[in-house]
């Protein structure tokens, strides 16, 4: 007989069982799916395993010390069996609530956090923490260099957080930072300054630049984790729109604006289709005679629930979103076909100039669809003027060299818009083969009062005039700016001084010899 009983075997053997099953559940019982599986498994084990050495141990008592062994020997294969599914759970548990890279939580991980409140009872703020342009370090240092930064960075954040804090990496460049309400401050102020001190790669420094949206999680007003993301998101695109480092706190008027915005979008869908946009036509005066050189179509849009819409919301927008697409080739169609129409009725046929935006060379057909909407039509390209907008960075400014080459080669003029408001003026009148450029309002408003913006836009002139460009000045309001942009020698002038501008070519010509 054995010298251990068998009850005694039983009592040792469901204890062990309970005991590793037990802390197999606590230490993966936040994943419900595994969870289950390790609860079925137990019972497994538990109910079925013990009958069978029971009956084995039975069966075997009578040879005394190898029924112990045995016994032994099969709760040492269950011992292993229970290793293996450890080892398993574990390596997947790890696959999918850790980053592989740097080690921290994820974002699955971390909304399971969120969902224990009990760590931040007393409320805490989430920081959504963007590495801005890391998709250009990539490619400059290379994927072991941007592993580099990501780790580096991911140990910076780690050292801010301080006790009752935590830090995940949500996707490639975004970590979130969870600090309690008590260290809020010091981290709002530590996390900007931290990347003033670069990263050494190969003992060459990489400076980062962050955008950084915050929300609050409050013990009165309990938010679900998707909806603080989404707070922290909005707070941090809103950080983007400054130039470096920029932190930016979630409020009401920031998440209105976005909903004002993302409807905003939506209507653009279908204002085209409902044919709720329009062209008016505003026109342009030669400053020396006072003639008439041309005009500048103006898309307008009339919402039917809030009336005018400003093209200082709506066209930023389409920009935005795939909108500027459609919406530029509809102008640019509308302005043919009203072109057209006069052409037919043999009215006298004027130059006229359609914005584009440098947004719209992005769709690869833009450039073909100008050519055959021109000779569908049958307009003389000499009457179109494309007015390129500076209304956003160009990546390679010497891509469009080659399609605005084949546009001036057809016939089409081609000008630049709001010279001096955008970002790289200079850049572009030195690069692209511009026909005429366009001085911004906001150098003409305050002529000729302003000595600096006079120098500013003599120099202009002089420069575009030793490039043999033409040179319009926008937004002419006043007697005394006409006359001071004539005794300077600008060519053309365009504004309420002349004319509003109107649906109607005919009504614009009226204006424009009645001023």
């Amino acid at each position: 007989m054995p010298i251990i009983s068998l009850r005694r075997y039983r009592e040792l053997f469901y204890t062990y069982i309970c005991l590793a099953v037990f802390l197999l559940w606590k230490k993966f019982y936040s994943n419900s799916r595994m969870t289950l599986s390790i609860l079925w498994t137990g019972v497994g084990v538990v109910v079925f395993l013990p009958s069978f050495v029971t009956a084995m141990i039975l069966f075997h008592a009578a040879l005394g010390w190898m029924g112990v062994l045995f016994f032994d020997s099969l709760l040492l294969l269950v011992n292993l069996f229970l290793m293996i599914q450890y080892r398993i759970y574990s390596e997947y548990y790890e696959a999918a609530y850790y980053d592989s890279l740097t080690g921290l939580p994820n974002a699955r991980r971390f909304k399971q956090h969120q969902k224990d409140r009990t760590p931040y009872s007393a409320g805490y703020y989430l920081f959504l923490i963007n590495i801005d342009d890391f998709k250009r370090i990539n490619s400059f240092f290379g994927d072991e260099g941007a592993a580099y930064i990501l780790v580096s960075y991911a140990n910076r954040l780690l050292s801010l957080c301080g006790p009752g804090g935590n830090v995940y990496r949500m996707s490639g460049d975004e970590f979130v930072l969870v600090a309690p309400p008590g260290t809020y401050e010091d981290i709002k102020e530590q996390i900007p300054a931290d990347v003033q001190e670069p990263f050494l790669y190969h003992h060459e420094p990489i400076y980062l630049e962050l955008s950084i949206g915050v929300s609050a999680q409050t013990v009165t007003a309990q938010k679900q984790p998707a909806q603080l993301l989404q707070e922290a998101d909005l707070a941090m695109q809103k950080a983007k729109e400054t130039a470096g480092t920029a932190l930016y706190f979630y409020n009401k008027a920031l998440a209105d604006a976005s909903l004002n915005e993302v409807k905003l979008r939506q209507d653009l869908h279908h204002a085209l289709d409902s044919k709720e946009m329009h062209l008016i036509f505003q026109p342009q005066l030669f400053l020396t005679n006072g003639r008439l050189c041309g005009f500048e179509a103006l898309l307008r849009w009339e919402h039917p629930k809030h009336g005018y819409i400003s093209p200082g919301r709506f066209i930023p927008a389409a920009e935005n979103s795939s909108m500027i697409h459609p919406i530029g080739r509809w102008v640019f169609k509308e302005t043919c076909r009203i072109l057209k129409e006069r052409q037919d009725q043999g009215e006298t046929m004027y130059s006229v100039s359609v914005n584009v935006s440098f947004r719209q060379f992005h769709d690869p057909g833009f450039e073909s669809y100008v050519i055959h909407t021109l000779a569908h039509y049958d307009i003389e390209p000499g009457l179109i003027t494309l007015e390129l907008t500076e209304s956003a960075t160009i990546d390679n400014l010497h891509d469009l060299v080659p399609t605005l080459t084949r546009w001036k080669e057809a016939g089409i003029k081609l000008a630049l818009d709001d010279f001096g408001s955008g970002y790289s003026s200079m850049n572009y009148i030195g690069t692209l083969p511009f026909d005429l450029i366009k001085i911004d309002r906001s150098f003409i408003q305050d002529l000729p009062a302003s000595y600096s913006k006079g120098a500013i836009v003599r120099a202009v002139l002089g420069l575009a005039h030793d490039l043999n460009m033409t040179v319009v000045a926008e937004g002419v309001e006043t007697k005394e700016q006409w006359d001071w942009l004539r005794t300077h020698c600008c060519d053309a002038a365009q504004g309420f001084l002349i004319g509003k501008g109107s649906s109607s070519i005919n009504t614009c010509i009226q204006d424009a010899f009645s001023s």
